[in-house]
């Protein structure tokens, strides 16, 4: 009779050989881990490497549980013993004071077979950290739910405190399975790898940093079980961990190419999206504006690449899911400039770092050559690398139908300021503002970070410095042309925005800015900034969106996305006041189509008593005041009050001549840091002041003096301030007119 060997057999009989071989040795000294600092297996304390760091246990943390079957089977091909400790939140500690666990080389490989049966995740893995960072591995969910819970690495080295890499972990297909995990780390870049797979990578350079004292922890904060962990001091090469994670090969995932928008993260992203709409509480979250734009989920800060193209409005922002490194432009797109759909994220991260702030063309004429003659967007955007000292670089995406972004293989256009002939090394070089000047026919690139500098290009990849402008110091500038009253006969006046805080007004030769005046205030309020134009506007306006700013540490619980809120979008003219030109802002007319039944009252006589205007309430609407101030010192409205004395006032100060925005009794007060009282100069027309405001729950926007005056400022009132009330101060005035729109929500129908 014939003998036949079926696979299962071998394979018993392998599994058979090496747990005897655990039997008989109690340690197993496995070539795998050979030259590792730190090797445990979970059948009991000891660390199996010639270091001898054995394990401490507290009271609910349980070592040698023996696995059966197959999953024992798959711990010792795994080169783990068939034995798993259980963690519950306290960390299982190991290391010496000084010993081969504070690794202070360029090199270090940390691997670990884990799982969490409910696949829930949350909390520290491995970590050697306290009193400094020296490496940690760990799952943490930044606050908007299981679909964001983040697998990351992140190591301290020399001259460089943080550095991290980290990725989605609903990118994994099960996460109730057990994941080999290696984080590597090699002197230029460190990376994550699941079961055989990189799934993140992010440079990285020199020693890593460790404190004597520094505790080494397993399972810190995490529920879950542990096969293997192992340490080495410097990086394996891909051939050792595929052996160790029983794989033929290391693969690259799919996630990792951000050469364009449109890899699998495409979809997941898309995934959370449609999951977040469908949701009842999505989008109405008590600080969540209704028609200002805010992501679906996480960080956001500047307004970058706004521009129309192809008969949409396409507005792309700053944005981190998990809020916090690794930015990238979150996209949105309008018919209106009012009603937006959120796509998935636009441009993602790469080896030559974040994407910071930028501005985006329509290339019609495909100077580029992107588009085989025909038009497209072309994307022009700040590399941000976070392990090199913050340096800074420009690159450009391409779009033919405002979907698909692909990077361009030549980026950087311009490289870090070092490397360039003729500029300083100054780190700090970004924002870039482009335009078209038809006059030389080359594109214009204005940058700031630092000092501003103005670049030229025939075809938006070569790139010529024009000049260096060390007396104007800005972040995200922008540099256009305004027509003083609407008069084209006289050609341009060219406006420098200063992040919209000042702007200046002067000239421009298509080499450089000349200022002709000072500065002048754009915004009055405290929270405005990063302000930018939009490129391509069909009928020729000039339209100006800004952030409206907090800080994701700053934001009072009762909204899922942190960093504030897109601005309204205002149009900018030039108009002759006695003060000299300034420009004027207004709302766009497009917004008026929120717009639903109004409350209107006229001639209100005006006392130090507050006069309550009857079914005149609302946290989301725009009013329009008209204020005769007769013989008051101060008269105006108080918006979003209560019976419990919230109120955010909004009026004028006839004593010094200025419009105010009084927040002190709003809510939650002190929130940005930035105060609660705000003032900008303004003459009464005739004894007259029209207040035009625009509340959106966590948000007012005031335009005053026919747009002479703008104001921006976030406030968080409670659920029940919703009343409006009417005052003067000091004397008598009169509320000639008064109309109050509420304003539907541009994100429920």
């Amino acid at each position: 009779m014939k003998c036949k060997i079926y696979l299962c057999d071998l394979l018993s009989v392998v599994v058979a050989f090496l747990s005897l071989s655990v039997l008989v040795t109690g340690v197993r000294a496995d070539p795998a881990f050979a030259n590792a600092v730190g090797v445990w297996n979970f059948q009991s304390r000891v660390d199996s490497s010639p270091n001898g760091d054995d394990l401490q246990l507290p009271p609910s943390a349980a070592l040698g549980i023996a696995l059966a079957g197959k999953p024992r089977q798959e711990s010792l091909l795994h080169h783990g013993d068939g034995y798993v400790a259980q963690t519950s939140g306290d960390p299982i500690l190991a290391g010496k004071a000084g010993g081969a666990l504070a690794v202070n080389s360029d090199g270090l490989t940390i691997l670990m077979r884990v799982k969490d049966p409910a696949g829930v995740w949350g909390g520290e893995l491995v970590k050697r950290r306290e009193p400094v960072l020296s490496y940690n591995v760990y799952t943490y969910d930044f606050g908007h739910g299981s679909n964001n819970m983040t697998l990351g690495f992140e190591i301290g080295t020399v001259g460089q405190p943080f550095n991290t890499c980290k990725f989605l972990m609903n990118q994994l297909p099960n996460r109730r399975a057990w994941l080999d995990i290696v984080a590597r780390y090699d002197g230029k870049k460190m990376q994550l790898i699941v079961n055989g797979k990189v799934m993140a990578s992010a440079p990285a350079s020199g020693a890593l940093v460790s404190a004597p004292d520094d505790q080494f922890m397993i399972g810190n904060k995490f529920h879950g079980q542990f096969d293997t962990v192992a340490i080495w001091n410097r990086a394996l090469t891909n051939s050792e961990v595929a052996k160790l994670s029983d794989i033929s090969t290391v693969e690259s995932s799919p996630y990792l190419n951000t050469s364009t928008n449109r890899g699998p993260f495409y979809t997941a992203y898309q995934e959370m999206i449609d999951a977040y709409q469908k949701n009842p509480v999505r989008y109405s979250e008590l600080y969540r504006p209704q028609f200002h734009w805010t992501p679906v989920a996480g960080w956001m800060n500047d307004p970058n690449g706004l521009v129309y193209f192809d008969g949409l409005w396409r507005q792309f922002a700053q944005h981190n899911l998990d809020g916090e490194n690794g930015k990238r432009w979150a996209y949105a797109t309008s018919p209106d400039l009012v009603h937006w759909t959120q796509h998935p994220e636009a441009i993602l991260p790469d080896d030559l770092g974040d994407i910071w702030s930028g501005s985006a063309v329509v290339d019609e004429h495909d100077t580029s050559g992107f588009f085989h003659g025909k038009s497209g967007i072309v994307c022009i955007y700040t590399y941000f690398k976070a392990n090199d000292g913050g340096r800074q670089s420009q690159g450009i995406a391409y779009s033919s139908d405002g979907v698909t972004f692909t990077k361009y293989p030549g980026n950087p256009v311009i490289p870090e300021l070092r490397t360039v002939h003729g500029q300083e090394d100054d780190a700090d070089f970004r924002d870039p503002k482009v335009f078209w000047y038809e006059p030389t026919k080359r594109w214009i690139m204005v940058t700031g970070g630092g000092y501003i500098r103005i670049w030229s290009s025939p075809n938006l990849r070569e790139w010529t410095n024009e000049c260096v402008e060390k007396d104007i110091v800005s972040e995200c500038p922008d540099l256009f042309p305004l027509y003083l009253d609407g008069n084209r006969n006289n050609g341009p006046v060219w406006v420098l925005s200063k992040a919209g805080v000042e702007y200046l007004l002067g000239s421009f030769d298509g080499h450089r800015f000349t200022p002709h005046g000072p500065a002048q205030r754009f915004n009055y309020g405290p929270e405005y900034y990063a302000a930018q134009t939009w490129s391509h506007v069909p009928d020729g306006r000039r339209i100006m969106t800004a952030w409206m700013w907090s800080f994701a540490d700053q934001d009072p619980a009762g909204i899922s996305t942190t960093g504030g809120m897109l601005t309204l979008p205002v149009e900018l003219t030039l108009a002759t006041t006695p003060d000299g030109p300034k420009i004027l802002q207004r709302p766009v007319a497009e917004l008026k189509q929120l717009r639903r039944n109004p409350f209107v009252s006229t001639d209100v006589f005006l006392t130090a008593r507050p006069s309550f205007l009857e079914n005149a309430y609302g946290n989301q609407c725009e009013i329009v005041a008209n204020i005769e101030m007769g013989t008051a010192s101060k008269a105006g409205l108080s918006i979003m009050g209560d019976s419990a004395g919230a109120e955010t006032i909004v009026g004028y100060d006839a004593v010094k001549r200025e419009v105010y925005i009084d927040r002190s009794h709003s809510g939650v007060t002190g929130v940005t840091g930035a105060g609660d009282y705000f003032s900008a100069p303004l003459a009464l027309d005739q004894n007259h002041v029209t207040l035009h405001i625009f509340v959106d729950h966590s948000s007012v926007e005031v335009f005053a003096g026919n747009g002479l005056v703008a104001m921006t400022a976030r406030c968080f009132p409670p659920a029940t301030a919703k009343t409006t009330k009417a005052f003067a101060v000091g004397g008598e005035a009169t509320l000639k007119s008064i109309q109050i729109y509420p304003m539907a929500s541009s994100w429920r129908k």
